[in-house]
């Protein structure tokens, strides 16, 4: 439990959120890199969780990218990267695309013990299937340790 408020920006209330905190327009110069490096995936596939960002010419995207982190650092801890031209591309393109630009931030690591890292679905079901399983698991550990009290 907390014991201090957290002011903003870290804080906030859906509804007065505005979208300029969270929206990240991504820059024609990124589009542009990435738009290069998907042609390149296109002659050379690889496997989506062998892609790393060192790989590919992404100097534009990384230094973009940089912006990116501060702004979750320092704003209200997500944004929304607007937006990637998916109508140009397939799924599994789009997907290839976002783990490059995430593993710039961040090198990718599994979201749950058994080893997944990317989830495929809708994100509102995938979060809402999530948040079941951890309130399971939660019960499932209460009541072991219940059990083993008796």
């Amino acid at each position: 439990m907390l014991s201090t408020v957290v002011p903003e920006p870290a804080a906030w209330h859906g509804p007065t959120l505005a979208a300029e905190r969270y929206l990240v327009p991504i820059p024609a110069a990124v589009l542009g890199e990435l738009v290069d490096t998907l042609a390149e995936l296109r002659r050379a596939p690889v496997p989506t969780l062998l892609l790393l960002p060192e790989h590919f010419p992404l100097a534009t995207t990384a230094h973009w990218m940089r912006e990116v982190r501060r702004r979750l650092d320092e704003g209200p801890g997500f944004v929304m990267l607007d937006r990637l031209p998916v109508d140009t591309m397939s799924r599994d393109e789009a997907i290839a695309l976002y783990w490059l630009l995430m593993s710039v931030l961040e090198p990718p690591v599994a979201q749950e013990w058994k080893g997944t890292v990317i989830y495929e679905g809708d994100p509102a079901e995938t979060v809402r299937i999530h948040v079941e399983r951890s309130a399971q698991r939660k019960a499932e550990r209460a009541a072991q340790i219940g059990s083993a009290a008796i």
